[in-house]
């Protein structure tokens, strides 16, 4: 019975590799200057968009007492925990999102969706709360996991976090 061999890649040992490296690293210290520029233009793009919807987020639902953007989904892990534990604190602080009707995203561009989709990245971003403090950074609660460990019996995260936006929201 023959097995099969994993081949693993080898390092470079032939004066082909080397040649090559040499000859490649003089491109990467020119491009590097390039590619710096580059970094810091995207970063601070987004670093102003982040501060243009702050500032609109403040100017729209800032009179209405609003401190923050609540996303959730229908799920049945956390409909209805978030609505019956949470949002009955909260309601008048937060502006919901329905993660749910996403579908209908493409035909309303609302600062809610675009707040969303500015900091909520890609991984644990239902439920969430992004809170936005008067001044400082925007500050993210995430409660995925901690949804996660309480299906389990583990209700210690998700209740230090449901307190931890709690006194967000009162900071904010």
């Amino acid at each position: 019975v023959r097995r099969a061999v994993a081949m693993r890649p080898q390092p470079p040992t032939g004066w082909r590799d080397y040649a090559v490296a040499l000859v490649a690293l003089p491109f990467v210290i020119l491009l590097s200057p390039l590619l710096l520029v580059v970094f810091i233009g995207v970063w601070l793009q987004r670093w102003i968009q982040g501060a243009r919807l702050k500032r609109r987020f403040r100017r729209v639902f800032g009179a209405q007492g609003k401190k923050a953007v609540l996303v959730y989904s229908d799920s049945p892990h956390w409909k209805d925990y978030i609505e019956v534990n949470m949002l009955p604190r909260i309601s008048d602080r937060v502006v919901t999102l329905n993660w749910s009707s996403r579908s209908e995203w493409k035909t309303n561009r609302s600062l809610e969706i675009e707040m969303f989709e500015h900091w909520a990245g890609k991984q644990e971003y239902n439920p969430m709360a992004i809170v936005v403090p008067r001044r400082g950074k925007v500050r993210l609660v995430r409660f995925w996991q901690a949804f996660r460990e309480a299906k389990h019996g583990k209700e210690a995260k998700l209740r230090k976090l449901q307190e931890d936006l709690f006194h967000e929201l009162e900071a904010a």
